[in-house]
């Protein structure tokens, strides 16, 4: 984002996010391919304890979709099998929803089989009469 500059977009976008959320969607649902599935380590902060999940990386992308949900799991053996080394080059489609947790309605991604249309195969752009929320040069498109 650029010093001195009105930013309009939206607020989540400027956290400091280590995973995909639900704002970096933008409302829309997007298809991507899998590079990589690694194991890392999530820091509970409400629990005090530490677990491992599974994160995918897409092709293209910084950030990671950690798979903390186990509907996603879930979703993901029913796509493409228990053997995660076989998810690598496939593709998925991500979508923002929302779901119970905490006892509150909160914003979440989920899982589904890839869309077949060409429209929906890239990431949706950002408004270009939107400053791009990322200090990073290559804006949204790189982190996601």
């Amino acid at each position: 984002m650029n010093e001195g500059v009105e930013f309009t977009g939206n607020a989540e976008l400027l956290k400091n996010h280590k995973y995909l959320k639900c704002c970096h969607l933008q409302g829309k649902a997007t298809n991507l391919s899998i590079e990589h599935v690694q194991v890392e380590k999530l820091e509970s902060r409400d629990r005090g304890d530490d677990r491992e999940m599974l994160v995918m990386y897409f092709k293209g992308k910084r950030l990671g979709f950690g798979l903390s949900a186990n509907c996603n799991i879930d979703k993901m053996v029913e796509l493409h099998g228990k053997m995660v080394k076989k998810w690598k080059g496939k593709r998925i489609k991500l979508f923002p929803t929302t779901c119970q947790a905490f006892g509150k309605t909160v914003d979440c991604v989920r899982i589904d089989k890839a869309s077949a249309t060409k429209a929906d195969q890239e990431p949706p752009d950002e408004p270009e009469h939107e400053e791009p929320p990322f200090s990073e040069p290559d804006g949204l498109e790189e982190l996601m």
